[in-house]
């Protein structure tokens, strides 16, 4: 078994990352973790890498050759010795039994996707974390295994896919590829017992402005992975409350029509009818409406610049 940990300017975590994968018993025989620095300029990610390499021998380290997690996990998958792989990230600590669950589950599928939630409780909505409390349809590469029979005859993660422009803020690596293994005939299955926490950390809010801005890769994402679609609500929307917005403009544009028609008071009580949906997120408080909806216009304005840019429907 191959443990794949790619790490990228956290050297401190790394250590706490690598210290609980060392620590998993593990009845199937010997595992090794392969730490793949992504930055082969950071000194400090590299001295941090080989001291742990140095202190276990089941530690190996690899230099990737590009910026970014698609190159370094391919770097590692590379020199890897195992039949299968494990994947996880350096702001994750996997818990007692991760990699055996994984194993066992493995021996059935080809792709298993594991329990991801906080490390500590999400007080706040700038709060920064993954959670997978069921098949994601992501393939978060925080909690993944997968059989090296599926690797290979899917190949490796796309390091030509960033959609950021940035090879330093990656997005969606890990769903492309995940889908293509599905796409090459690899089975998959959800498996709770192995379980992973992942780091929580706080986010300006240029960074949450930003991470609301990406969605509008999604459909550049369909575009490449159209199977993608059954992860979204009805096929065409993010969620539930972004099909009740779609329904809510389609009303406002009906409720115009019948205002110039000469009707404005059947066209008051549909644009009413169209706000009142619109503004109202399910299961949220009064008080957090406002900044709740916001968000969601924003999201729902770069998923429409995504649909009307890439050719591909999804609100």
């Amino acid at each position: 078994m191959s443990v794949v940990i790619p790490t990228y300017h956290r050297p401190d975590l790394l250590r706490r990352a690598v210290s609980s994968i060392l620590s998993q018993e593990f009845g199937e025989g010997e595992f090794e973790v392969i730490i793949a620095v992504s930055d082969a300029g950071s000194a400090p990610d590299r001295a941090a890498a080989q001291a742990l390499a140095a202190s276990d021998r089941r530690v190996r380290v690899v230099i990737a050759d590009r910026l970014g997690p698609a190159a370094a996990r391919n770097d590692a998958m590379a020199v890897a010795r195992g039949d299968a792989f494990a994947f996880t990230d350096d702001d994750c600590v996997v818990q007692p039994g991760w990699l055996q669950a994984g194993v066992d589950r493995l021996a059935a599928v080809d792709l298993v996707q594991g329990l991801t939630g906080p490390a500590e409780p999400r007080t706040t909505r700038m709060a920064k974390t993954i959670t997978v409390d069921q098949l994601s349809w992501n393939w978060e590469t925080c909690n993944l295994f997968v059989r090296q029979s599926a690797v290979a005859r899917a190949g490796g993660f796309d390091e030509s896919w960033q959609p950021t422009g940035r090879a330093d803020r990656p997005w969606g690596e890990d769903a492309i590829w995940g889908w293509r293994l599905i796409e090459a005939g690899a089975t998959y299955a959800f498996e709770p017992r192995a379980e992973v926490c992942h780091e929580v950390t706080m986010r300006g809010y240029r960074e949450m402005l930003t991470h609301k801005l990406d969605l509008r890769y999604y459909p550049l994402m369909l575009r490449r992975c159209p199977q993608m679609r059954r992860r979204f609500y009805a096929g065409y929307f993010l969620n539930r409350h972004h099909m009740v917005m779609t329904v809510a403009l389609g009303t406002l544009v009906a409720a115009g029509a019948v205002a110039a028609a000469g009707r404005p008071r059947t066209a008051a009580l549909g644009a009413t009818a169209a706000m009142v949906a619109a503004l109202s997120p399910p299961r949220t408080r009064p008080a957090r409406t406002l900044q709740l909806t916001a968000n969601e216009l924003i999201g729902y304005g770069a998923l429409a610049f995504g649909t009307l840019r890439y050719r591909r429907i999804l609100l």
